[in-house]
């Protein structure tokens, strides 16, 4: 059957619900939670009725990894979430060529550079050399312990307030972006080239500009957002 889950050694953290109980966290981040055996259950109850939407609920079980692991972007699950990934393209252009119709694959084909990007960002600290965070390797236990320069970019902005947004926060920021919504959109297929990564990266950026430039206390995420914009460019550019 084409619509099985491929399943691989790296799939294995990916089997079952997370559950909600122990990572009381979980929900508030990640909006659209996604397993093996959900997708699998999916499938024989007729929920999924294409190649499409069967592979972007595959893609989702890696996103949500990303998204709910950007506080530790040093956690192994995340090496697990990209073989998966990587086999999962793999199977996609394999069976869907036997089938004769073009391959559902990710269409930003350079999404690999893209996490990669990300994953950089994610490792600048308070403190860190940048070259440090751009091997990805923490400058000693002290500087790890460090907070991340992207640490109210990860998620989306209303989960910073308890889950409900400002009522001026809409008005000031018609387009909402953040890490978390960037690999979503990078990995589910709705970027269509790096290009489309880039605009919505520098989004982030500037969305904290036009909401805290007047605001009280906006000077401190405002200087945030200019370090990670001024690390960020030159790799953004590089894509």
């Amino acid at each position: 059957n084409h619509h099985s889950p491929p399943l691989s050694q790296h799939s294995v953290a990916f089997k079952l619900p997370v559950d909600f109980n122990v990572y009381t966290d979980y929900l508030p981040k990640i909006p659209q939670p996604m397993d093996l055996r959900t997708l699998e259950g999916q499938i024989k109850d007729g929920s999924i009725q294409s190649i499409g939407s069967f592979m972007r609920n595959l893609r989702r079980i890696c996103a949500n990894c990303f998204r709910y692991s950007s506080e530790a972007p040093t956690n192994p699950l995340r090496t697990d979430a990209t073989k998966f990934l990587e086999s999962i393209e793999r199977e996609a252009t394999k069976v869907v060529a036997d089938m004769g119709v073009a391959p559902p694959t990710i269409p930003t084909t350079n999404w690999r550079e893209c996490l990669a990007v990300l994953d950089k960002a994610l490792n600048l600290r308070e403190g860190v050399p940048d070259a440090h965070a751009a091997a990805g390797v923490p400058d000693g236990q002290a500087q790890a312990a460090a907070p991340q320069i992207a640490q109210v970019f990860l998620h989306p902005a209303g989960y910073y307030y308890g889950g409900q947004l400002p009522k001026d926060y809409s008005k000031k920021v018609p387009n909402p972006m953040d890490m978390g919504t960037l690999v979503s959109c990078l990995l589910e297929g709705d970027y269509q080239s790096s290009a489309d990564f880039v605009r919505d990266f520098r989004l982030i950026f500037t969305n904290c500009k036009r909401y805290w430039k007047k605001q009280q206390g906006g000077k401190a995420y405002i200087a945030q957002a200019d370090k990670l914009s001024a690390y960020v460019e030159p790799l953004l550019l590089g894509l």
